[in-house]
């Protein structure tokens, strides 16, 4: 007697079929990529899905147009359970290495796995909603890495301003300013050039600074040592950037001075200098000089009300030790006297400021004594 064949009936949910619809139109391991990289690259990137396209089709036998990615990417956000069905632990950095490094492909270095946004949608002063737009790319320094970081800005035409992810600029005053909530918040910071840095740089040269008297050159010095025994040796020169002591001492400074601020005053936002190779700097520091010594004597001269470590003669007097002194070429005028003091009288101090390059020293004294 024959027997009958056996007829099952399998029941698919909706998101079994929308699943089995999405692998028939492209494979899943290439809907993983794709579910990545829209996480990856900002939506403020006006070419998102066109590169996404072009990174999709340098993997892919078959040519895909831009409306099949969007169509999946579309798909699969109206619903969040169809991304559990895609491996959601998909490592696309080759894939983005391998397209930056395309010389045929415009743009391609729009495409970083880091990319940094302004810290406010929102202009702090009308309220208005901004629009974001890519600003420039940059080298992200960490501990013991570099990597490629696209910035993004927004700008406040109402206002005058532009937003970045660390500061905003006000472009009537020129000047730039950076709130407390950025400072205790990010993770990366960018004052400005082309470096950003990750906090924990900061932190362990401050470390270092304190238990080791680490100078910035040698800090700089150990970074390269560091990359060049941890990167490897395959990664072309580009990749293996040299940490520039000024540039690093500006920054770091930058960092500290803004959490001696927001740590000791009431302030919100502060202003920053514009930039470390201008001569606005020493302007700034002799703006600020009186506000940042009494901040500085105060915290000190009390600092046991928040030291569990003190002992109850501690914050009665305080001393200070001038060994680590300023390397910078001062004016040579000497005739210059302080008379801030009454009980010492008048003290000869000699001009501190810096010359100017393509200018005599005693020249730019005659030109700060005009002012």
């Amino acid at each position: 007697m024959d027997s009958e064949p056996h007829v099952y009936e399998v029941k698919l949910s909706d998101i079994e079929y929308v699943y089995i619809k999405l692998t028939r139109k492209m494979p899943a391991k290439l809907i993983s990529f794709i579910i990545k990289l829209d996480s990856v690259i900002p939506n403020e990137l006006k070419t998102k899905y066109q590169h996404i396209v072009n990174m999709i089709n340098l993997n892919s036998s078959k040519v895909y147009q831009k409306e099949d990615i969007i169509y999946i990417i579309s798909t699969i956000s109206s619903d969040e359970r169809l991304k559990d069905l895609f491996d959601n632990n998909t490592n696309v950095k080759e894939i983005i290495n391998e397209y930056r490094n395309k010389n045929n492909i415009d743009d391609t270095h729009d495409i970083c796995l880091m990319n940094l946004l302004p810290f406010t949608d929102i202009c702090i002063q009308c309220n208005e909603r901004l629009t974001i737009t890519k600003f420039r790319n940059v080298t992200l320094i960490g501990v013991d890495y570099n990597t490629p970081v696209m910035l993004f800005k927004a700008a406040c035409k109402k206002c005058h301003a532009d937003y970045y992810p660390n500061y905003y600029r006000d472009n009537v005053q020129k000047k730039k300013y950076v709130s407390a909530a950025v400072i205790q918040n990010c993770r990366y910071f960018y004052f400005g050039g082309t470096r950003v840095f990750d906090r924990n740089t900061f932190i362990v040269f401050t470390a270092n600074l304190l238990k080791c008297h680490l100078t910035f050159n040698g800090y700089c010095d150990a970074y390269a040592h560091i990359l060049k025994e941890t990167i490897p040796f395959h990664l072309n020169d580009t990749q293996q950037l040299k940490l520039d002591p000024k540039l690093f001492q500006y920054n770091w400074f930058i960092f500290e001075l803004l959490r001696f601020i927001f740590t000791t005053t009431q302030e919100k936002i502060f202003e920053i200098p514009t930039g470390y190779q201008t001569t606005e700097q020493p302007q700034y520091y002799r703006q600020y000089n009186d506000l940042l010594y009494s901040r500085f004597v105060l915290f000190w001269s009390h600092h046991k009300k928040i030291s569990n470590k003190c002992n109850q003669d501690c914050s009665t007097v305080f001393l200070t030790d001038g060994h680590q002194k300023p390397n910078r070429k001062i004016c040579n005028f000497e005739n210059v006297c302080d008379i801030s003091i009454p009980e010492l009288g008048p003290c000869l101090i000699g001009c501190a400021e810096s010359p100017v390059r393509g200018l005599s020293m005693i020249a730019i004294f005659l030109i700060i004594f005009k002012s």
